[in-house]
C-alpha cells in the first residue's frame, strides 16, 4: 500500500473517532433510554406545543434538550412511562407524563403552555428635599419597607402610600404593565406645629419692640403666632442702649420677657442745627456730626461751639450751651463767598460779509466780532447767511484762552419741500434728512435726487438743480396705494337685481323685455351711500303691459359683503292706470342674496312678499254719453238678462264670489302672495351687462290682473288664467 493511501486511511479513522466522541454524548443526552428488541417494539412520536419553539426534555433536564417543538418522528420505545418537560421563556414549565401500550406505531402529544406573568417594578424614591428618606412604604395596604426601595408587583392598578411621622402622607395610584419600571418621587411636606406667643415689657415707657427685625409696637406688647424655635427680640429707646436677646419660643406656650434699659440712659442734652443751605456740613467741638438740618444727641452739659461750612459759602462758628435733658436750637445763615468765575475770549470771523453769528442758541450780531468774558466750558457757534450753507462749530473754552473761529461759507440754495399728506420722509441722494413740511434746507450748488416716502402711499421722485442764491420750492401729491378693487372694477360689478348696491354718484339703466308679466320694463337706479359692508341705492321703475301700466319707486340696502357673497334688503312701491278705468297698486318687501364671480357673473336669488290691489270696473256703470268706458264684461255682470250667461264665463276662482254678490266685480281686489326669482347678470364690458330673470309665485293663487278673462293681452293657457311663472331678458347700462 502506498504512503498516500496510508495517510488517507489514517485521516478517515481520526475523523470517525472524533465524530463518535462528539456525537455519542448528544445521542445519549437526547435519548436517556435504550431500545431493545426488534424495530417493531418502538414507535414514532409527534410532539407539538402552543406556542411553538419550546425546548423538550425527557425525564430530567440533566439529559439535555431532546428537540424544539414541533418535533416529528421521534422514535421512542413502547410500554414504558416517560415524562416530557416543556420549557419556553416567558411561559411556565409544563410536564407531560404518558404510557403507550397500543399497537399503533404513531403517538401525538399536543400541549398548551401558560404564559408566565412578569411583574412590574415600583422604584420609590424621595424628592430633592429628602423628606421621604426612611419613610414607610405601603403598597395596597401592605408594608413593603422604607424609602428608597424597589418593589415587584403584579401588572395592574395599585395604591402606593408613603408615611413618615411629622410629615403629610404621599398617596398615589399607578397602573403598571409587565416588566415596566415605574419611578415614584415621594413628596412629604412637614406638618405645621402650633405657634407660640411672646409677652414683652420694658422698665421705661415708650420703648419700641422688634422681633426678628420687624417692629411690633411699644412695650408692653403681646406678639402672637410665632413659629416654634429661636427668635431675636430687640427693645430700643432714644438715648438708651439697645437691648437684644435670642428667645426660644415653644409650641403652644406664652413666654414673658422684660427688657431693663432705663439705667443705660445718659444724662445729656440735645442740639438741633438748622441753616439756610441744606446739606451744609455741621461740626461740634471740631467733630463732624452730619449735614444741615442736623440733630446731635448725647452732648454733655456745658459750653460748646458749632461750625457750619459749605462750598461757595463763608464758614460760620456759633457758641451754644447744653442743659441736661433739654434741647438747644442753633440757627445759622451762611453768606455766599465772592469768587471770580473763569472766563475766556472768543473771536468769530467769516469769509462772507454780514454773516449772522449765533452762540448757544442766542443771536449775537454780524461777523466779525470778539466776545470777552465768555464763561469756560462747551459752546456751539453757528454762522449763517442767506444763499449759503451754514457753518456750525463746537468747542470747549478754557480759562484765559482766546479761541478763534473762521467760518468759510459755501454758496448754495434754499430748498422747501411739502407734501400732501404731510409727515412723509424726505430722502436726498438716498440719505434721509427729515419729514415734510421742510421749510428751510440749504444745499450746495448741484443736482440732487429728491424722494418722498409715506407708508401706504406710492413713493414720489423729483430731480432738482440748486443754483446759488435761488430758493426752490417743490410740492408732491402722494397717491395712495390701493389694496382693493379699482373704481372700474367696482362699476363693472354693479348690479341692478343683485345684492351689490350701485356705487355713489353712479347709476344704472335697465331695459327688460319678455313676460314679467309686463312686456317691457325700464328701471333706473342711482347710488346714494356706501360705507364698508353697507350700501344704499334707489330709483324708479316703469312697467308697460298695454292694458295697464305701472310707475314705481324702489330702494335697496346692502348689509353684508363677505368675499363673493353678499346680501341686501329691498322694497318697491307704486301703481298705475290702465285702459277703460283699470288701475293697480302694489308694495313689495324682500331680500336678495348674490354670489359674484370676479365681478363678471352674478347669480342672485330674490324672495319677497307682495301686497296688491286691482280695480277693473268703476263703482258705478260707465256713462257712454259722457265719454266714459269700461270693459264689456263689467256691464254684462250687472243685474240683467246677460248676467247669467256672463257668470258662466267667469273663471272658477271668482265665480262663487261674483254669484253671491252682484256688485263684487265693481269692488277692488286686494290680496297678497309670496314671490321668488332667479337672476343671472353677465358683465361683458365695464359699462354694460346682460341679465336674465325667471320669477314666479309657486303655490300661490292666481291674480286677476294677469288672467286672460280680466286682461285680454294675457296669454290664454290650457287651464286659463295666470300661469304664475314669468321670465325676461335685457341689458343694463352703467354710468
Amino acid at each position: 500500500m502506498s504512503t498516500k493511501c496510508t495517510r488517507l486511511i489514517l485521516v478517515s479513522l481520526a475523523v470517525f473517532v472524533f465524530c463518535g466522541v462528539l456525537g455519542a454524548p448528544e445521542a445519549e443526552a437526547r435519548k436517556p433510554w435504550k431500545i431493545k428488541g426488534r424495530r417493531g417494539w418502538s414507535y414514532r412520536v409527534y410532539i407539538q406545543s402552543t406556542p411553538e419553539g419550546a425546548s423538550v426534555y425527557v425525564n430530567d433536564k440533566k439529559y439535555g434538550i431532546m428537540c424544539y417543538t414541533p418535533c416529528n418522528k421521534i422514535r421512542m420505545p413502547r410500554r414504558k412511562k416517560f415524562k416530557l418537560i416543556f420549557v419556553k421563556a416567558g411561559y411556565k414549565d409544563l410536564t407531560w407524563e404518558y404510557y403507550h401500550s397500543s399497537s399503533w406505531r404513531k403517538k401525538y402529544v399536543r400541549v398548551v403552555m401558560k404564559r408566565e406573568i412578569q411583574p412590574g417594578i415600583l422604584d420609590i424614591q424621595s424628592d430633592a428635599t429628602g423628606n421621604a428618606t426612611g419613610a414607610f412604604v405601603y403598597v395596597d395596604g401592605s408594608n413593603k419597607g422604607t424609602v428608597p426601595m424597589k418593589v415587584k408587583v403584579k401588572p395592574g392598578r395599585h395604591q402606593v402610600i408613603v408615611r413618615k411621622n411629622g410629615f403629610s402622607a404621599h398617596s398615589q395610584w399607578v397602573t403598571i404593565a409587565e416588566k415596566q419600571v415605574w419611578t415614584i418621587q415621594a413628596i412629604l411636606k412637614p406638618l405645621a406645629k402650633p405657634k407660640g406667643t411672646l409677652l414683652i415689657s420694658a422698665d421705661i415707657v415708650g420703648a419700641e419692640v422688634f422681633v426678628d427685625g420687624k417692629s411690633k409696637g411699644t412695650a408692653p406688647v403681646v406678639v402672637p403666632n410665632l413659629q416654634p424655635g429661636p427668635h431675636t427680640v430687640e427693645v430700643k429707646k432714644t438715648g438708651a442702649q439697645p437691648w437684644k436677646q435670642v428667645v426660644v419660643v415653644q409650641s403652644g406656650k406664652t413666654k414673658t420677657i422684660t427688657a431693663n434699659i432705663g439705667a443705660t440712659i445718659p444724662k445729656t442734652g440735645l442740639l438741633k442745627v438748622v441753616c439756610n443751605v441744606p446739606g451744609a456740613e455741621v461740626y461740634v467741638d471740631g467733630e463732624r456730626k452730619g449735614v444741615c438740618p442736623a440733630a446731635v444727641r448725647g452732648l454733655i452739659p456745658g459750653d460748646h461751639i458749632v461750625v457750619v461750612k459749605s462750598k461757595g459759602y463763608i464758614t460760620k462758628s456759633v457758641p451754644f450751651k447744653i442743659v441736661v435733658n433739654q434741647q438747644s436750637l442753633v440757627t445759622v445763615d451762611l453768606e455766599k463767598a465772592k469768587e471770580k468765575l473763569p472766563v475766556g475770549t472768543v473771536r468769530i470771523q467769516s469769509d462772507q460779509p454780514d454773516a449772522m453769528v449765533m452762540m448757544d442758541g442766542k443771536r449775537l450780531g454780524k461777523a466779525p466780532m470778539e466776545l470777552k468774558n465768555v464763561r469756560v466750558g462747551l459752546h456751539i457757534v453757528k454762522v449763517e447767511k442767506a444763499g449759503f450753507l451754514s457753518h456750525e462749530e463746537k468747542f470747549t473754552l478754557k480759562k484765559g484762552q482766546a479761541h478763534t473761529i473762521t467760518a468759510l461759507l459755501k454758496q448754495g440754495g434754499q430748498l422747501k419741500i411739502t407734501s400732501s399728506p404731510s409727515g412723509a420722509t424726505i430722502w436726498i441722494d438716498t440719505k434721509p434728512i427729515g419729514q415734510t413740511p421742510m421749510m428751510e434746507k440749504v444745499l450746495t450748488v448741484g443736482t440732487y435726487n429728491v424722494e418722498v416716502e409715506l407708508n401706504g402711499y406710492h413713493r414720489e421722485k423729483r430731480s432738482i438743480t440748486i443754483k446759488g442764491g435761488r430758493p426752490i420750492a417743490i410740492h408732491l401729491d402722494l397717491e395712495k396705494i390701493r389694496t382693493g378693487m379699482t373704481r372700474n372694477q367696482k362699476i363693472r360689478g354693479m348690479t341692478s337685481f343683485g345684492a351689490i348696491t350701485v356705487e355713489p354718484s353712479q347709476f344704472t339703466a335697465d331695459i327688460t323685455l319678455g313676460f314679467m308679466p309686463y312686456f317691457g320694463v325700464l328701471r333706473l337706479t342711482v347710488g346714494a351711500w356706501q360705507k364698508g359692508h353697507f350700501g344704499l341705492d334707489a330709483g324708479i321703475i316703469i312697467r308697460v303691459q298695454g292694458v295697464i301700466n305701472e310707475f314705481a319707486a324702489h330702494a335697496r340696502f346692502g348689509f353684508l359683503r363677505a368675499g363673493p357673497f353678499s346680501m341686501a334688503a329691498f322694497t318697491e312701491i307704486g301703481g298705475g292706470p290702465g285702459w277703460e278705468g283699470r288701475n293697480t297698486f302694489g308694495w313689495d318687501i324682500g331680500a336678495v342674496a348674490s354670489l359674484s364671480f370676479r365681478n363678471l357673473i352674478t347669480v342672485s336669488v330674490r324672495m319677497w312678499g307682495k301686497v296688491y290691489s286691482d280695480s277693473f270696473c268703476p263703482s258705478d256703470p260707465a256713462n257712454a254719453a259722457a265719454g266714459e268706458s269700461e270693459p264689456g264684461w263689467c256691464g254684462r255682470l250687472d243685474p240683467g238678462a246677460d248676467r247669467a250667461a256672463e257668470l258662466d264665463k267667469v273663471p272658477f276662482r271668482w265665480e262663487a264670489e261674483f254669484r253671491a254678490d252682484d256688485t263684487a266685480h265693481r269692488k277692488r281686489m286686494t290680496e297678497g302672495r309670496f314671490m321668488m326669482a332667479l337672476v343671472l347678470e353677465v358683465a361683458f364690458a365695464r359699462w354694460a351687462s346682460l341679465h336674465f330673470e325667471i320669477r314666479g309665485a309657486p303655490g300661490m293663487v292666481q291674480r286677476a290682473m294677469w288672467h286672460d278673462y280680466f286682461n285680454r293681452p294675457m296669454p290664454i293657457s290650457e287651464n286659463g288664467g295666470d300661469p304664475r311663472i314669468y321670465g325676461g331678458a335685457g341689458m343694463t347700462f352703467k354710468f
